[in-house]
């Protein structure tokens, strides 16, 4: 029997030996066998035969098992994501599966008998003929990149990967894989360029760009080592602390920036480096994660060298500090105007000196508004001029600020132009020259002061010399003459005109300082109050003198006739500056500070309440105000500002201050400075000597006197004399003789007996005063409701319906506070006073009552006020 060959299979093996058994059989001669031998040969060929039905059965079965591996095989083969291919010794593709014919875009059945160099791109055809040429002369395993393509197909970059295994017929092919690498190569060929970009970024990039992991340098581009000094293999592997000028900053750059990291995703920080020859720079690092949600996985950082620009902006500051502190000193600022939304900035010395908050940013017409009325036009023409035509301005103008106040302040504007030519901003300057205006006007007051004080005094000294030997002949010629005659009467006359005109010289001596009067310590609060009632009687009906006291007042040392003529002269002034309208004339007195300052007997205190009482009684609605003011302040409280005489500097330490406020006319600008000039008058012809005068006798006493006007704003006079430690010697005082004045005063009777409300009606109305009545506490809110403003004194009962007199004392306070109140009752003080009360009177009246107990009730109610 031939020896099967290796690739025989079992099915051709079985077969073989069948048919040598059947030879065998047929070569056996039967006829001689017999029965028993017939049998055994019968049963051994149906043992036999059933022996190859088993192995029929057990073949079908193996066949069926293989023909379902081929078909998981032609299944797996034909759906793979990779294309296969058999190629004949020569190229031909023998078989293709599914994934090869969807790649070249024809059916599978077309592929077979193509030559594989149809689908290879011209340009690839050299590669493939070597690549097979290879494949079968070194029977090893190749592989190569080739462009293919069917004819319907998009070019598809392909790895062919094959083996030539040779067929049992001696013949050779090539099973070949075809992997479609197009996309992958072009992500490697993405990846590629990015990594060029980046290996470019890291050459290029102005920074320095580096990688850590747990803190530790990974990689550092070259700008890094140009920062620090170090190689990069001096840096990578290393810890940053290398770089860090202490071991403060390395923790604090590690505490911050991941702690940002963490929050927000990315961090930066400023810090300090170390460069290898210990120079210290100033570093801004900027980092992001590899990975957000895994910071071990390393950071990227960006390391940007900031010591050139923190010393520029140190440099800024230090220039802008010196800006501001130049600007403050010297009240300088900028300004700029935006023409296409009308906005302007404002620097902040611009803000403050417009008593705005700083960076405050008004529109070009609110800015605009700021200027005095009389200005208002003017700026707004040359700030259109300077928008429209470019015209620069520089220009000096008063500004209110939003405080009230005028300043004096310098503008300059020049427009700004884009590269087109239009003008687009308009900016500039703006400073308050209001210290250097009010120089100009002290100097301009001094030079003129001089020249007037020189010819006062010329004038003053010719004019007394002449009027002394006017006054000494006529003197003579009355002692020649019979006092009978004509001429004796006429003469007298002449003397009396001459004693005038003595005055006057005597007034221009005033005004020039030059009188020699005794001083001695004053209050000057009870000098005004002794001067009160001349200064009421020459008031008109419509205009009210209201006076605020301090009691006792501050203590100067002074001449008492001098300081009542410089008081009449400015309440004249102020009285004239009324002129026709209704009001009131307020003269107000308050004490500052007691330090030092003795306390005026009680008579004072009574005859004060009684003068600033009858000066209330007298206001009416719509009357004009007066006020006159006693304090006491600190010599750098007094205002520089239209300050007389113009060369005054405090020389002590506190002053009194006596004010007088009116709500008249007011004065210009321009005429304030001319206020102290003799004969100067803007009211009418024969006047122009008080307040010189008075100025004098201020400047005399070492003082000043200062004003605060405008027009229509009223005028504020002020006399600033200095204080003196001498005490006061009461004896020397003289008092007015008299109580208060009541007349005129209106009360509110609050009586529920109609016929103690009559009695009391009766005496008040003995008293000159006038009276209005309320029934209970109820009436008594109405009608001091409709008559707030002219009760200057309650009488009001304890015991009444509705309100009690408590009740009724606190409803009439809280209209106003402090109204004067006797509380009358039929108890005695001590039970009707009993108890805790918010509000208390002035006075207590027991009932019954007569007109001395009454009017003692009143002067003290009214002094209390």
């Amino acid at each position: 029997m031939d020896t099967p060959d290796h690739r025989t299979t079992p099915a051709q093996i079985l077969r073989r030996k069948s048919e040598e058994k059947l030879r065998t059989l047929k070569s056996l001669d039967t006829e001689g066998l017999g029965p028993e031998e017939t049998r055994q040969l019968i049963h051994d060929l149906r043992v036999h035969q059933i022996e190859l039905e088993i192995q029929n059965e057990e073949l079908r079965k193996v066949q069926g098992d293989l023909d379902l591996s081929l078909a998981r095989y032609f299944e797996l083969y034909d759906f793979a994501p990779v294309g296969y291919i058999s190629l004949s010794e020569k190229g031909v593709i023998l078989e293709a599966n599914l994934a090869a014919a969807v790649m070249l875009g024809m059916n599978r059945g077309e592929l077979a008998g193509q030559a594989l160099t149809r689908f290879v791109f011209n340009e690839d055809q050299d590669t493939c003929y070597h690549y097979l040429k290879t494949l079968f002369g070194a029977g090893e395993s190749q592989a190569c990149r080739i462009r293919m393509h069917g004819p319907s197909s998009d070019t598809v970059l392909v790895q062919l990967e094959a083996t030539a295994v040779r067929e049992a017929d001696g013949a050779m092919m090539s099973r070949v894989a075809m992997i479609d690498i197009t996309e992958r190569c072009k992500a490697e060929t993405l990846l590629q360029e990015k990594e060029t970009f980046l290996s470019s970024v890291l050459r290029a990039a102005p920074i320095g760009i580096g990688v850590v992991v747990d803190r530790e340098l990974v990689q550092v581009n070259l700008q890094i080592c140009e920062m620090t000094g170090y190689s990069q293999e001096e840096l990578v592997g290393r810890n940053a602390r290398i770089l860090y000028l202490s071991d403060k900053d390395y923790e604090t750059v590690g505490r911050e920036k991941y702690a940002q990291i963490r929050e927000k995703g990315t961090g930066s920080v400023e810090t300090r480096w170390k460069r290898k020859n210990g120079e210290a720079i100033d570093v801004l690092l900027s980092s992001t994660p590899l990975a957000l949600e895994d910071l071990l996985k390393g950071v990227v950082f960006t390391a940007m060298d900031i010591t050139e620009r923190r010393r520029a902006e140190t440099a800024l500051r230090e220039r802008e500090a010196l800006l501001r502190i130049a600007g403050r000193t010297s009240k300088f600022g900028g300004w700029s105007a935006n023409l296409s939304d009308q906005k302007v900035i404002w620097s902040d010395e611009v803000a403050v000196i417009h008593e705005k908050e700083p960076g405050y940013s008004p529109s070009v017409d609110e800015g605009i508004q700021f200027y005095a009325p009389e200005y208002r036009a003017t700026v707004s023409r040359i700030f259109r001029d300077c928008a429209l035509e470019g015209k620069p301005y520089d220009e000096e103008m008063e500004i209110i600020t939003a405080r009230g106040h005028r300043r004096w302040v310098r503008t300059t504007g020049e427009a700004v132009r884009d590269e087109s030519g239009e003008i687009i901003r308009v900016h500039g300057a703006f400073q308050d020259i209001t210290r250097r205006k009010r120089s100009e006007a002290k100097i301009r007051q001094l030079r003129k002061a001089e020249g007037l004080g020189r010819m006062a005094g010329a004038i003053a000294h010719h004019y007394n010399n002449l009027l002394a030997a006017v006054m000494g002949n006529l003197e003579l010629a009355e002692a020649d003459i019979s006092m009978d005659s004509s001429a004796a009467v006429k003469l007298s006359e002449a003397m009396k005109a001459a004693r005038r005109a003595s005055e006057i010289g005597g007034l221009m001596l005033a005004y020039l300082g030059q009188t020699v009067a005794r001083r001695e310590p004053l209050d000057l609060s009870e000098i005004c109050r002794g001067h009160l009632a001349d200064l009421q009687a020459s008031m008109p009906d419509h205009v009210i003198l209201e006076t605020d006291l301090p009691l006792p007042g501050p203590v100067v040392s002074a001449n008492a006739d001098q300081l009542r003529q410089a008081l009449n002269a400015l309440v004249i002034n102020a009285r004239e500056a009324v002129g026709e309208r209704t009001g009131k004339v307020s003269l107000k007195f308050q004490n500052v500070s007691q330090t030092d300052i003795p306390a005026a007997p009680d008579q004072i205190s009574r005859v004060l309440g009684g003068l600033i009482d009858h000066a209330k009684d007298l206001i009416k609605s719509r009357r004009e105000v007066i006020s006159l003011n006693v304090r006491t302040v600190a010599a750098e409280d007094i205002s520089g500002i239209n300050r007389f005489p113009v060369e005054f500097q405090p020389g002590a330490a506190s002053y009194a201050c006596l004010e007088v406020r009116d709500k008249g006319c007011g004065i210009a600008e321009a005429e304030i400075e001319k206020l102290f000039d003799p004969f100067y008058s803007t009211k009418f012809t024969g006047r122009g000597l008080g307040l010189p005068v008075a100025l004098g006798a201020v400047k005399a006493h070492g003082g000043c006197i200062t004003v605060e006007t405008g027009p229509g704003r009223g005028s504020v006079f002020r006399v600033y004399l200095p204080l003196t430690g001498e005490k006061i010697s009461r004896s020397k005082l003289q008092w007015p003789d008299g109580t208060v004045n009541l007349k005129g005063v209106t009360a509110l009777i609050v009586e529920d007996d109609e016929a103690m409300r009559l009695m009391a009606a009766t005496m008040l109305g003995l008293l000159d005063m006038k009276v209005l009545e309320a029934g209970d506490g109820v009436e008594a809110v109405e009608v001091f409701k409709n008559h707030v403003n002219e009760i200057r004194c309650v009488l009001c009962d304890l015991t009444m319906p509705q309100m009690d007199g408590w009740e009724t004392i606190e409803a009439l306070r809280r209209l106003s506070p402090g109204i004067p109140v006797i509380l009358v009752s039929g108890y005695d003080a001590a039970t009707a006073m009993d108890g805790d009360h918010p509000e208390l009177p002035q006075a207590f009246l027991s009932k019954p009552y007569g007109m001395r107990a009454l009017k003692e009730s009143l002067a003290k109610a009214l002094e209390g006020k």
